[in-house]
């Protein structure tokens, strides 16, 4: 079996683990048979593939397997003589380590990283708008005040007894 082209050999217990950021998995499968017969190979990596794939020992080619999610699979391979009305099964385990963004948490972590970001920025909106109108207010109020001194001014200009006073 091949990781990117990299052999690898299965653990103490006959599994294969594969690292994380594997993209390829190649399995060979070979067919030993003794007879002029031509045997029928059935295989499937459970956890992937939802149907099996038959086809007989002489068109049988290496296996490719791309982008496999993090997980544990069996790859079983059936070889089943016709004629002499045998039949062999093997079965390899294969766990793959999941990646960090096939972690449930990082997706939580991402979800609460995306909802104080998204509130990060609505507060900036909100400071941004009440300098915007506290901004406007104090002009209102000046422009008051200025109209108010005005018109103390034009009522001062009008009348002398009250000049000053207004």
């Amino acid at each position: 079996m091949d990781t990117d082209g990299k052999r690898i050999y299965p653990d103490n217990n006959g599994v294969f683990h594969i690292a994380s950021n594997v993209r390829k998995l190649t399995i060979y499968g070979f067919v030993m048979n003794y007879s002029l017969t031509d045997l029928l190979v059935t295989y499937r990596l459970k956890g992937f593939d939802e149907d099996e794939t038959s086809l007989s020992s002489k068109n049988l080619m290496p296996i490719d397997y791309t982008n496999l999610p993090g997980g544990e699979y069996t790859f079983s391979m059936d070889v089943a003589d016709s004629v002499a009305q045998t039949h062999t099964t093997r079965i390899i385990k294969i766990v793959k380590d999941k990646a960090l963004y096939e972690e449930p948490w990082y997706w939580i972590v991402v979800v609460i990283i995306s909802i104080l970001a998204i509130v990060g920025i609505m507060l900036l909106i909100m400071i941004f708008r009440m300098r915007k109108i506290q901004k406007k207010n104090r002009d209102s109020m000046m422009l008051i005040r200025e109209i108010t001194e005005a018109f103390a001014k034009v009522i001062d200009m009008k009348d002398t007894y009250t000049n000053g006073h207004s």
